[in-house]
């Protein structure tokens, strides 16, 4: 585990994130135990835990320690690695956890955790373990998935407004895409940024990718990429300081997630990828369901994917919970679908129209 030095640039990664940023903030500054950032891949977890714990002054925070778990394997290292960070001491007569507790149990301290979410099982055990004995101890925490611990407080990303995701694509390309000269935007550029974050379900890392991507293609280039191959966004792209692996393109983002699924979560997003819109659960069970996933396996896994940030709800009219996947999360759903030799079968639970890459 390592301090993180985050490779978001504070003034440009924040963009259309105020909201949440002031929601994270007064709850530290309320001292909140547990306060976790949740939402889909790509979301900006990460960049907005980072800010949102710079925020709060010395009087609500005497330290504050940020680390990102991507190098950590096991939960049961979580403990470990978290001492070595505090720099506990290392009393063998006591367990490391417990050293943990006891060399913070009189100093206010903001524990900030970045890229945990294969040791969710080990996070929550330290959150419980910590809360429970050292009131001056806190958490902020970023994950697809909450916590589920007592006391804890949910912060949701949502995608970016429509008018927020192509500022966000502006600024990231004005830092990082050399000028050309006597060419300001035209309006038509301006429809094209859009299309490209929409396509691109206007979440923060997709559309950073994408303004990136404009150091070695045109915009014209740029949408027609995403139109027909946008997972593919940050595969030439040299990975900024700091950042994890998995953010380096939108594959490596929306990948990390599968790996972390289990084999039913992973059929039944694939399966889900066939629909055109938004389903219910009976929808679901209806399309998804056979000898390998039960009705009750699809009504289990949809709320499990939906509890990881891969399912996004809407509440119909009739007050039913409608559940429907972003479009670059369902075109990675549609390569698995078609890698499972599903797509289009006749007869197949999941025949539909699943999309292209970059389409819905």
């Amino acid at each position: 585990m390592r301090t993180t030095t985050w490779y978001a640039e504070p003034t440009v990664g924040v963009i259309g994130r105020a909201r949440q940023l002031a929601q994270v903030e007064r709850l530290l500054r309320r001292r909140a135990r547990v306060v976790t950032v949740t939402g889909p891949p790509g979301a900006g977890k990460s960049t907005v835990a980072a800010v949102a714990a710079t925020r709060p002054g010395r009087e609500v925070y005497a330290e504050r320690l940020q680390l990102s778990c991507a190098e950590v394997q096991e939960p049961e290292a979580v403990p470990h690695a978290v001492a070595n960070a505090l720099r506990a001491p290392d009393d063998r007569t006591l367990g490391r956890l417990q050293t943990v507790m006891d060399a913070r149990e009189s100093r206010s301290l903001l524990l900030v955790l970045h890229d945990c979410d294969h040791l969710i099982d080990g996070v929550t055990e330290l959150v419980n373990a910590v809360t429970g004995r050292c009131r001056g101890v806190d958490f902020l925490i970023s994950a697809r998935q909450p916590l589920r611990v007592p006391g804890e407080r949910v912060v949701v990303l949502p995608p970016l407004a429509p008018a927020a995701a192509p500022a966000l694509f502006t600024a990231v390309a004005r830092v990082t895409v050399p000028p050309v000269p006597s060419r300001p935007p035209a309006a038509c550029d301006q429809a094209v940024v859009a299309e490209v974050c929409e396509r691109l379900d206007r979440l923060p890392l997709a559309v950073e990718l994408a303004a990136r991507s404009l150091s070695h293609m045109s915009l014209e280039q740029l949408v027609q990429l995403v139109r027909t191959c946008c997972l593919t966004l940050g595969a030439h792209l040299p990975l900024p300081d700091g950042r994890p692996l998995h953010h380096a393109t939108l594959t490596d983002a929306i990948g990390w997630s599968h790996e972390l699924c289990t084999p039913p979560q992973r059929l039944l997003w694939a399966r889900l990828s066939a629909f055109d819109g938004g389903f219910t659960t009976a929808e679901a069970a209806a399309r998804c369901a056979d000898e390998l996933l039960t009705p009750a396996a699809v009504a289990d896994g949809t709320a499990q994917l939906h509890e990881r940030s891969l399912l996004l709800t809407d509440r119909s009219g009739a007050g039913r919970t409608r559940y429907r996947m972003l479009r670059t999360v369902r075109a990675y759903g549609a390569t698995m679908l078609r890698y499972l030799g599903e797509a289009g079968q006749p007869g197949s639970r999941a025949a539909g129209h699943p999309p292209e890459i970059g389409h819905e």
